[in-house]
């Protein structure tokens, strides 16, 4: 052994540093460890919810056949106790009847389903059809009840036999218009009932519309000398149309089939049921639908148990008493007289029945879709009732009516109006246009001079606003159809029994429709008419 020092040069300590610094890396890399723990959310969606809107229906046209009496004990052209009147959303009946549902079943002539056997499309036979609707259950979201090819489906009455199926002297073939009537004479009416189901999610709905082609198809012998002849397809103006919701007497849509009330989905326009404002003649209705969808309420109200006129969720200020100029909601009031105050007024003066498509055309205040409405008091020259009540854009009825020759009539209404017409026979018509949608409650009108009233024009709004902002869009806290839940409108149409010759060899073809939306982040505004899709 030395004599006890280390001998260590400078040279070994930086080696033996060097080899502590590669031993210390060593260390590090090959036994130190860290904690960790992995969770891990696999196969992530993004999945887009179902809005998909089912559209069903039945279909009914009279016309006056002998087999529409089978069955019934009571068939008469006049009222008496007991009886129900058709068509059933006016006042001028054509035909009454002791047993309805059985007066239905001898009119439908088509429907949608129409079998029984839904499971096996290849087994249906002609036997199964009859026009009457098969009820469809909880299953219809998984129903193929879509309108682009439901039209050549094999469950619509009559697609699914060559040459189609005739009922009633009407054949209904795969593709076939939904109302396809050849042979329209007066007194002939008709009437669908829709069901229409939101699938998937809640979703705002709106009807629409738009007319697609009329024409004179030229000129009979007998309709060119009729003096109602003149420019135009008068078709369009003299049958008449009206929508309802056939919701039933408790005015409300049931949940589902088994909850749902007697009258609902029946087929006629019953108490306690509300008329959409969409009533007057066809042109008129098919002109407001094609400005604006008409934006349909999950909860109709019923004027049952004395609930306030509403619509769409709206309510509206109130008319009462005489009503003249200076009063809160009058716009103004006019006297078409020998001094005709419409661009478009006749020749000498003679005075002229104008109706609600004049008043849109030719005012100021409305542009095209925003009122419509027709002739609802009468309208073949039957005495007006007091105590009545008459059907048209609103259920209007007569309070009062001396019928003493000054020419005062007092009137309420079960929904919201923009325009009401008082016509004396030569006399003219005071028309009275208000600023707003209003409620008519015990409201007085006059004629021009001291005449009995000839008859009355009523105009109601439909979802119009004008630059002003004066006629709230109709919209305005609405509610949503709850998915999956069945609503029922109806549609009815009828040529009055007073118009001839002027309307031989027209035709029209229209579209009707539905639209809707989802509901949540959604106002229910809707589109904008340039992007409406009709039909």
């Amino acid at each position: 052994m030395s004599n006890g020092k280390i001998d260590l040069t400078r040279r070994k300590v930086l080696a033996g540093l060097g080899a502590i610094g590669a031993a210390s890396a060593g260390v590090g890399m090959g036994t130190s460890a860290y904690f960790s723990d992995v969770e891990t959310f696999t196969n992530n969606k993004l999945v887009a919810g179902e809005l998909d809107l089912k559209v069903d229906w039945e279909e009914h046209y009279s016309d006056w056949s002998d087999d529409e009496a089978d069955g019934i004990e009571t068939v008469s052209m006049e009222p008496e106790d007991g009886l129900v009147g058709f068509p059933s959303t006016t006042e001028n009946k054509s035909v009454y009847v002791s047993d309805p549902q059985q007066f239905l079943e001898n009119t439908a002539i088509e429907s949608f389903p129409d079998v029984v056997n839904t499971e096996d499309p290849g087994s249906i036979s002609a036997e199964d059809y009859d026009g009457l609707q098969v009820p469809i259950d909880d299953a219809i979201c998984d129903f193929p009840a879509d309108l682009d090819g439901v039209l050549s489906h094999p469950f619509r009455t009559g697609a699914n036999v060559t040459g189609g199926v005739e009922i009633d002297g009407q054949t209904t073939a795969a593709g076939d218009p939904l109302i396809n009537i050849q042979d329209v004479k007066p007194g002939d009416f008709g009437e669908v009932t829709f069901s229409f189901h939101v699938c998937g999610n809640p979703g705002y709905v709106w009807l629409t519309g738009q007319l697609v082609d009329a024409s004179e198809n030229g000129l009979t012998e007998p309709e060119r000398k009729d003096p109602d002849e003149g420019e135009g397809v008068e078709l369009l103006d003299e049958i008449r149309a009206a929508f309802w919701y056939d919701t039933g007497e408790d005015g409300v849509y049931g949940a589902d089939l088994e909850d749902k009330d007697d009258g609902e989905g029946d087929n006629i326009f019953g108490t306690g049921e509300t008329l959409i404002p969409l009533t007057g003649s066809l042109r008129s209705v098919l002109n407001a639908l094609e400005q604006n969808m008409f934006p349909l309420d999950a909860e109709p109200v019923s004027q049952v148990n004395g609930t306030t006129p509403t619509q769409n969720g709206n309510t509206y200020p109130t008319v009462s008493g005489t009503v003249q100029e200076g009063d809160e909601y009058v716009r103004e009031i006019i006297v078409t007289t020998e001094d005709d105050r419409f661009e478009d007024g006749p020749a000498g003066g003679t005075p002229r029945n104008y109706q609600c498509p004049d008043y849109e055309s030719n005012l100021e205040y409305f542009e095209s879709g925003d009122i419509v409405g027709s002739e609802i008091l009468n309208p073949d020259n039957a005495a007006i009732q007091e105590g009545t009540s008459y059907s048209g854009c609103t259920t209007i009825t007569v309070d009062d009516y001396p019928n003493d020759g000054t020419g005062d009539i007092t009137l309420s209404s079960s929904g919201p109006v923009l325009i009401v017409s008082v016509k004396g026979g030569n006399s003219g018509e005071q028309v009275y246009v208000f600023t707003e949608p209003v409620i008519l409650d015990g409201a007085t009108f006059t004629t021009p001079g001291d005449h009995n009233i000839s008859n009355i024009d009523v105009c109601c709004p439909t979802n119009g606003d004008d630059d002003n902002g004066e006629l709230p869009p109709l919209e305005d806290g609405r509610q949503c159809f709850p998915n999956s839940t069945t609503a029922y409108v109806g549609f009815e149409w009828w040529l009055p029994i007073d118009h001839g010759n002027e309307v031989q060899t027209d035709s029209v073809s229209f579209d009707l429709g539905f639209y809707t939306e989802q509901c949540r982040h959604n106002d229910g505004s809707g589109m904008e008419p340039e992007e409406q899709t009709n039909g």
